[in-house]
């Protein structure tokens, strides 16, 4: 993709595809992503599921082909998949939540939200009810997402 076009765009923004119509049917545009179904569903090896890939790939492919676009999706760890953008490695991050720090091209509406939760196992009692019930509580998450008030700590 052309330099000026370069940015990390959500699943969701693609939908601004008509702005580089004058560079269809150049090289393909290179999406990472990383397995989240519903949106992006994958074999245990990352690779998209044929008959179901997710409705963000779906958007997307279907977006860009309306564009003249071939599309090359291409699974990578998410904060890997910052990097390669940052590099011009991929062109594109498939569904990326907002943050402060990421200056990237987002769509003026959404196709979609998400809420934050918490898992524990069955026998676990414990519940969040704020951020003082975090104290001496292991959680897990994902290098790079963005968490809301959580990813501070």
């Amino acid at each position: 993709m052309p330099d000026p076009f370069r940015a990390v765009l959500s699943a969701t923004a693609f939908t601004g595809l008509s702005l580089m119509a004058g560079v269809a049917g150049a090289e393909p545009v290179r999406v990472a992503y990383s397995s989240w179904c519903p949106h992006i569903c994958t074999d245990a090896d990352e690779v998209l599921l044929p008959d179901r890939p997710g409705f963000a790939v779906e958007l997307v492919r279907d977006a860009l082909a309306d564009q003249g676009f071939d599309v090359v999706f291409q699974p990578l760890p998410f904060s890997r998949q910052l990097q390669e953008v940052s590099i011009g490695r991929q062109d594109a991050v498939l569904h990326i939540k907002r943050a402060p720090d990421r200056n990237y091209v987002w769509p003026n509406v959404p196709t979609g939200t998400d809420q934050q939760c918490f898992v524990v196992r069955e026998d676990n009692d414990w519940t969040y009810s704020g951020m003082d019930s975090l104290e001496g509580v292991s959680i897990g998450a994902i290098a790079g997402y963005e968490y809301g008030a959580l990813s501070s700590i």
